[in-house]
């Protein structure tokens, strides 16, 4: 019986961790881990928009000092395939949900700060 007990606690626990690696490995997921190594950068080299992005993720400034969300401005430039497959369909109650979810003190430069709450 002990060791009934035994194995299943382990493979209980084993399916919950996977359960949560599969749910983890989702774009949204992998877009944020990127997304959450990017840094705000300044560039005066840079002519044309198409410039800007093909060599900066994030974006840019001409200011001499960055300060942009260079986390959202990564997630906003994305350009998916279009042969990528939605997971779903939003209804008008997803939008309600997730705004009811926006973690508190979410401001215009620390969406980098809550990346893990955000991506779900």
């Amino acid at each position: 019986m002990r060791m009934t007990s035994r194995v299943l606690l382990t493979l209980g626990l084993f399916w919950t961790n996977a359960v949560v690696v599969v749910a983890q490995s989702d774009r949204a997921h992998q877009l944020a881990t990127q997304a959450a190594n990017q840094i705000a950068e300044v560039c005066g080299d840079v002519v044309t928009v198409a410039d800007c992005h093909d060599a900066h993720p994030t974006g840019c400034t001409r200011a001499q000092t960055a300060r942009y969300d260079a986390y959202l401005n990564f997630l906003k430039n994305q350009r998916p395939g279009r042969g990528l497959v939605p997971d779903g369909r939003l209804s008008p109650n997803d939008f309600v949900m997730l705004e009811d979810h926006i973690p508190t003190g979410l401001g215009r430069f620390n969406h980098k700060d809550v990346a893990t709450t955000l991506p779900a």
